[in-house]
């Protein structure tokens, strides 16, 4: 049996493939998590723009206006937040796949260990055996010599 597992390019390869998922993974849930510390930074700016109780009018209107530019950014933020989170969906579904495909390939390769190894207790076994009756011939001959009409008759 050949020793060499054939797959093993393959078995680099794909554990390759999963390591880059797997740092995709990592980028999308980093950029997620900074994407929700935006939104939430500006829905608590959006909450603090009060104007004084005693505002003057200019004060009240400066206000209105920057709430409003902040829900828009806090929109946009959103829209973001969204983004990241199907980006992040799509990497764990590509780390998914990169694993599958691995252990496919990972138990390919244990049944090829598993077929070797009983090559060799075969081989072994036959090995044993070919002693053992060279050694049971060899006795029985020498049972033979020793008795009458052997040589020391």
């Amino acid at each position: 049996m050949n020793r060499r597992f054939r797959l093993r390019t393959l078995h680099r390869l794909r554990e390759r493939r999963l390591d880059a998922a797997a740092g995709e993974l990592a980028k999308a849930r980093w950029a997620l998590a900074e994407a929700q510390a935006q939104h939430r930074t500006l829905t608590e700016a959006v909450h603090a723009c009060i104007a004084p109780a005693h505002a003057t009018p200019e004060q009240l209107s400066g206000a209105a206006v920057r709430r409003d530019l902040l829900r828009q950014r806090v929109h946009r933020a959103a829209e973001t937040v969204q983004r990241r989170h199907d980006e992040l969906c799509a990497a764990l579904d590509a780390w998914r796949g990169a694993r599958t495909e691995l252990r496919a390939v990972e138990a390919l390769h244990e049944r090829h260990r598993q077929a070797v190894a009983a090559g060799d207790a075969r081989r072994e076994q036959r090995q044993a055996d070919d002693l053992a009756s060279v050694a049971v011939l060899q006795h029985s001959v020498a049972e033979q010599g020793d008795g009458p009409g052997g040589d020391a008759a």
